[in-house]
């Protein structure tokens, strides 16, 4: 008799263990999403951001960028690496806005999934008791 009271301590311990995990989680995925909005906010905070990135990333400075790397090919790692730099800036602002938005968009669906996890064993807990 006494192993199986063991048992249910373990399973009940186990349990409160995996719960405390998913609401780490699930506060993890709140925090997040919050830095990522407000980031997402800097950006559409911008004036005219989606005109800037349209016609000084896109159609101006990344093709300049681009054939700057193409005619340095031939010079030294210093200004390949520079180039590159430039370049992976560039295309990151050009992306900055769908990346964060796509980033949150998953945040969101995880942590519905989690909460959708707590209120499964809430029920299961109280359905027990």
């Amino acid at each position: 008799m006494a192993v199986f009271g063991l048992g249910q301590k373990a399973a009940k311990n186990q349990s409160e263990a995996e719960h405390k995990r998913l609401c780490d989680i699930n506060e993890d995925c709140s925090r997040d999403i919050a830095r990522l909005q407000e980031l997402a906010d800097v950006f559409k905070a911008f004036p005219g951001w989606e005109a800037f990135r349209q016609k000084y990333l896109v159609e101006i400075r990344l093709p300049k960028l681009n054939a700057a790397a193409a005619k340095a090919l031939a010079a030294d790692d210093k200004v390949r690496n520079q180039l590159a730099g430039q370049i992976a800036e560039a295309e990151f602002l050009a992306q900055a806005l769908p990346i964060i938005e796509e980033k949150v968009r998953r945040l969101t669906l995880r942590q519905k999934s989690v909460q959708e996890k707590m209120m499964l064993q809430d029920s299961h807990k109280t359905g027990s008791e």
